[in-house]
């Protein structure tokens, strides 16, 4: 919540050098993956809601809003595979670099980690924004992820939202990252009482 995330570039960086700072001379320095941020930060809403620590819950509901601001494709929706913190084109490392994902590429275990992290956002807080983040989230995913003859989902599509990767399993892809986040957001909007 304090290491990692970056107040002044409203990211959260993956490598962060050993004195706690950012790295912008290195790619490893400069990539940010926002199906990351979103998945540590639903992590830190369920951690804060079981201390009772508004604190913790606080400061992850600000960053799920960053990961939104850099990782959501305002053009095409879902969210993007990473960035580059200087905003500059972003360069994969990495896993996304063994695979051949391209920046603008939409991977299944980000958009479903993003699914999540809006669903447990909004339940945690009722705020309507996260709710916005969810439903455009759940149509994106619905409408492109989804193979709606054969069911699960596909493991990546190209930015326009076709197919890149009509793969069900993979050495990369297997079913923990969307199974558990259907869970939890089951769980999320369950736990909501009006």
């Amino acid at each position: 919540l304090y290491w990692f995330a970056k107040d002044e570039y409203k990211l959260v960086f993956e490598g962060i050098t050993r004195d706690n700072k950012v790295d912008m001379s290195s790619a490893k320095g400069r990539f940010i993956n926002p199906g990351h941020m979103l998945e540590s930060m639903w992590f830190c809403l369920d951690t804060g809601k079981r201390l009772n620590d508004d604190k913790i819950i606080t400061r992850a509901l600000e960053i799920i809003k960053w990961a939104y601001d850099v990782g959501h494709d305002k053009e095409y929706g879902g969210l993007i595979s990473y960035a580059n913190a200087s905003g500059a084109e972003p360069e994969a490392i990495d896993w996304f670099l063994e695979t051949n994902s391209l920046w603008s590429d939409k991977v299944w275990w980000a958009n479903a980690e993003a699914l999540c992290s809006y669903a447990m956002a909004y339940a945690q807080s009722l705020e309507p924004v996260y709710f916005e983040m969810f439903e455009k989230q759940h149509e994106y995913c619905r409408d492109h992820f989804f193979d709606s003859q054969y069911g699960e989902w596909y493991e990546r599509l190209h930015r326009d939202g076709k197919v890149k990767v009509a793969d069900k399993g993979t050495p990369w892809k297997c079913a923990f990252h969307l199974v558990r986040a259907l869970v939890n957001i089951v769980q999320a909007f369950e736990a909501i009482s009006y």
